[in-house]
């Protein structure tokens, strides 16, 4: 996150400049947004839900998982027994109101493929929000689907569409076995339409196959539990929280199916990762302590970086696009996730100067399109109406074949090298604690990197670290640090059984860095 206009506003006047630019094709298109994804938001934009009746909404969400495909090996490819798919029914479409009343195991529909193979999967319609929302501008339904496959050409038709009646718009895809393979089964990538997609419905956790809508149900149905045990809240305001939830839920699920980081593989992230470390030693940055644990924390909270004796891997790409599908973030690149969708100044700049220095090379009429559209892709993905989704999608490769160019890796590499030298540099001047505790100071960083504002940390320290506290002695110091982690990383520092915090895990791993590297633990100005 770099100096600026605040991310708030910044995206407000995004929002609405890209409604200007869709609304030549779509004239009914609004800006709808409520200016901020907050409680009360979001309680302006259930106000007027109607919601069904306890025992046809099933409550979903999905926890994030990889690389899935929606292709299954199967000489029968049959739907499971029991009601019809809601696909293949009257009920699909727009034909429902919500996607919470749909959502139950004939949400899934089985296709026949070429060769033997089976789809498998949820197939979903997006559609803009009529009104106004606090968090996501696209609601989901189950699509309408017809399908057929000829087995004297040995291909498969796919028709999905908005409703069964009337004249609804459509999308047609034919897949044969060629098909398949220039896509590693990820037939999704086929829909040209930004209203349809295919979502698997089961995806690979720790070498098993996990039911996603199983998976969603027990989520979501927690998030209800919560929220009745809430003192004032009725159960009928509950379900309506639930409805917006699993919807807003399914998008994301979306989101990690379609993470354009897919496109890079683990050889090239360890790759990557060797050559940035490379880079920056060069520069000399692991010769100063602070700059050097500064980018160990953060690149390992950011992409997962791994730096050890025997070299460097990363779980996501460092130089070219990702979604890390949380809160209001956009695409991003980078050790330390520059968030085109979040950020905004120099930053933002540096990406666009890329991209148009690779197209002078490489002419490319998406990066065109992207450019001519830049206030819908610089929005958060879950802010972005259906066609500046799709865009954002459709782009993605191509914005990382410049971001992975020669000049967008020199390009970022200086920038990061900057980073490092202002960071370290600005929090020299925070007084009281961080004067003694190298681990605030590179919390501090951290976090404003990633919300804004290091600030949480200043305030932890105000509210745990008494002027009573031995802050004299390196021991007094280490005790500091563990009331202030605790108060960071747990929902009640006294009733562990409560829960951690969202992101605890960030200031853990900046724990561990700090203690791994630093002389003293990272204490300065102490005794002992």
């Amino acid at each position: 996150m770099v100096a600026g206009h605040s991310p708030a506003w910044s995206q407000s006047k995004n929002m609405n400049a890209c409604v200007q630019i869709l609304r030549h094709d779509d004239n009914a298109l609004r800006n709808r947004w409520l200016g901020k994804c907050g409680e009360d938001q979001l309680n302006k934009e259930i106000e007027n839900l109607n919601p069904v009746s306890d025992e046809r909404v099933a409550f979903k969400s999905l926890f994030a998982f990889g690389h899935s495909v929606v292709i299954e090996e199967s000489t029968t490819c049959g739907n499971a027994p029991g009601p019809a798919p809601i696909a293949l029914g009257p009920k699909c479409g727009l034909g429902s109101r919500t996607l919470s009343e749909n959502l139950n195991d004939s949400a899934i529909v089985s296709i026949r493929l070429p060769d033997n193979k089976c789809a498998r999967f949820i197939p979903l319609l997006l559609t803009n929000k009529n009104g106004a929302f606090a968090c996501n501008a696209v609601q989901s339904r189950i699509a309408c689907v017809d399908s057929n496959y000829d087995p004297a050409t040995n291909r498969t038709t796919i028709k999905f569409s908005t409703r069964r009646t009337g004249t609804p718009d459509s999308s047609t895809i034919v897949i044969g076995p060629e098909d398949m393979a220039a896509h590693g089964g990820r037939i999704d990538d086929l829909i040209p339409h930004a209203q349809f997609a295919m979502l698997p419905a089961t995806f690979v956790k720790d070498g098993r196959n996990v039911d996603v809508l199983a998976t969603v149900k027990a989520a979501v149905q927690k998030e209800r539990n919560q929220c009745t045990a809430v003192p004032g809240q009725t159960d009928a305001k509950c379900i309506k929280r639930t409805i917006t939830r699993s919807d807003a839920l399914m998008q994301e699920t979306l989101r990690h199916f379609r993470n354009p980081k897919r496109f890079v593989s683990g050889a090239d992230r360890k790759k990557e990762a060797e050559e940035l470390i490379a880079f920056l030693k060069s520069k000399g940055v692991d010769k100063n302590l602070e700059q050097w644990i500064l980018l160990l924390s953060i690149a390992e909270n950011e992409v997962g970086l791994d730096v050890t004796k025997s070299g460097a891997n990363a779980y996501d790409p460092i130089y070219e696009m990702s979604d890390a599908v949380a809160d209001n973030s956009g695409l991003s690149f980078g050790a330390h996730q520059i968030d085109i969708g979040a950020n905004s100044g120099d930053d933002v700049s540096m990406f666009w100067r890329i991209v148009d220095h690779y197209k002078t090379q490489h002419p490319d009429a998406l990066l065109d399109e992207a450019k001519a559209k830049s206030a819908c892709v610089q929005l958060p993905l879950r802010y972005m109406t259906v066609k500046a989704f799709q865009l954002t999608y459709r782009v993605a490769p191509s914005m990382s074949k410049a971001t992975g160019s020669t000049d967008g890796i020199g390009s970022y590499n200086a920038n990061l090298e900057k980073f490092l030298r202002n960071s370290t540099a600005s929090v020299a001047d925070l007084d009281g604690f961080f004067k003694k505790s190298l681990m605030a100071r590179v919390w501090y960083i951290d976090i404003a990197n990633q919300s804004g504002s290091g600030n949480r940390v200043r305030e932890g320290i105000q509210a745990v670290i008494k002027p009573t506290d031995d802050t004299t002695s390196c021991s007094g110091v280490a005790a500091a640090e563990k009331k202030l982690l605790d108060w960071l990383t747990w929902n009640n520092v006294n009733r562990h059984d409560e829960g951690h915090k969202r992101f605890y895990k960030r200031y853990e791993n900046i724990r561990d860095v700090v203690h791994a590297h630093a002389p003293k633990d990272g204490h300065t100005n102490c005794s002992g």
